[in-house]
């Protein structure tokens, strides 16, 4: 069965899919902050510098807390967890805008603030994908990645432009309470979610620390010849790809452009990862019809 017509009949899992719209609704508001996170940073100090500092506090959890998440995830309820760092991320969001429209936010708050929320999305992330798992039968545990890769990829096209209008229109306030109502509306699609559960190795290994489960984890990830160059691969990417897209507000002011000019050059980063995306899993599609 082609990805082409197994997408949509995956869709049709009344789980998967208000899940898949729920969480789109969460990643959409997160795209719409960070965009609006920016532009309030240089709006606040016109430097540079402190757009890649935001920049590094928004990175730096993913790569402390993510081995952590992971270790979290096998260990509690995904549902329960997932439910649980979206309630928490409303607090860092809501504090940002009520800030922001007070006109009392300062650098410091915001780093600390992007700090708290990337690392709540850190510790949530492994969790949101293992997840899948308990939604969606193996055979289709595939298209299901595939498919929310492409709503990700979707939500950095739309969110943006979200944000563009939004502060252009209103200011940058209303773009983090946004954010904080998507947290919401992924809270109440995980409660109309049955999962089919699943062991945790708590249950399958008892007594096991948490340290082991993380040293096997950086273990397996320096040990594995697939997945070793892979992440090489996306740190790369990340290193030499991604960093110009926090420094787009510089851009935007330098071309005169404003909120609504970041907001296309935003949405236009997001499009190339949206084709992309789409394109990669038409290759795959082609290259199982030639090997069929």
């Amino acid at each position: 069965m082609s990805n082409a017509t197994a997408e949509p009949q995956l869709l049709r899992d009344s789980n998967y899919r208000i899940f898949w719209m729920g969480q789109s609704v969460s990643w959409l508001g997160c795209v719409t902050q960070s965009v609006a996170q920016g532009w309030l940073v240089w709006s606040l100090t016109k430097s540079p510098g402190q757009l890649a500092l935001t920049a590094v506090m928004t990175s730096l959890p993913a790569l402390l807390f993510s081995l952590l998440g992971g270790v979290i995830a096998d260990r509690f309820d995904k549902r329960v967890l997932l439910m649980t760092t979206q309630a928490a991320s409303l607090i860092p969001a809501s504090l940002l805008g009520l800030l922001t429209a007070c006109g009392e936010i300062t650098v410091s708050q915001v780093l600390a603030l992007a700090f708290l929320q990337a690392t709540l999305q850190a510790l949530e992330l492994p969790a949101r994908h293992a997840f899948l798992s308990e939604l969606v039968p193996v055979g289709r545990l595939s298209q299901a990645v595939s498919l929310n890769a492409v709503s990700f990829n979707a939500t950095r096209l739309i969110g943006p432009a979200i944000a563009g209008f939004t502060m252009a229109a209103f200011g940058t306030a209303p773009c983090f309470f946004i954010n904080a109502s998507s947290f919401l509306v992924g809270m109440l699609s995980l409660l109309f979610v049955q999962s089919a559960g699943g062991e945790n190795l708590e249950g399958k290994r008892p007594g096991r620390l948490p340290l082991a489960d993380l040293c096997e984890g950086f273990r397996f990830v320096l040990n594995d010849r697939e997945v070793r160059p892979l992440l090489l691969q996306v740190a790369l990417v990340g290193l030499l790809g991604i960093p110009f897209v926090p420094l787009l507000p510089v851009f935007a002011d330098t071309l005169g452009v404003g909120a609504r000019g970041l907001g296309v050059m935003s949405a236009c980063a997001g499009g190339g990862s949206l084709l992309a995306a789409v394109a990669l899993s038409w290759a795959r599609e082609i290259r199982a019809r030639k090997e069929v």
